[in-house]
């Protein structure tokens, strides 16, 4: 398994190019990317706490510290919405009214997961 610098670096790099895509108009990829990065930091956190296994949720990573709050929570509850299953990549789009917008809230969150992670780990 990865160390943890090597899963947050990861995560830093998919969260970045969120952001890229987020700018060229590709929404469905920023949001998607944002979440395995989202996910890949969460599992990093996990890892570094002696924790072997994690989730692919954000959410359900989150939710075994009492210090991620409520507004960290619905980030990933809106991250989560764009998670791909292992073993079916091609899943149908979440048909958003608004994918810019969508695709902004969602690179965001994942910014506030990577700060919480990098703040309990100790790791940036």
């Amino acid at each position: 398994m990865a160390d943890v610098e090597t899963l947050l670096a990861a995560a830093r790099r998919i969260v970045r190019g969120a952001e890229r895509d987020v700018e060229l108009g590709l929404h469905e990829s920023a949001c998607v990317g944002a979440q395995r990065g989202a996910v890949l930091a969460t599992q990093a956190w996990l890892l570094s706490g002696g924790q072997d296994h994690a989730s692919g949720s954000v959410h359900e990573n989150l939710c075994l510290s009492p210090e991620a709050d409520e507004d960290l929570r619905d980030g990933a509850r809106l991250l989560d919405r764009h998670r791909v299953e292992e073993g079916y990549p091609h899943r149908s789009s979440q048909a958003v009214v608004d994918p810019e917008r969508e695709s902004e809230a969602v690179v965001a969150a994942a910014r506030s997961v990577l700060v919480f992670v990098e703040a309990r780990t100790g790791v940036s």
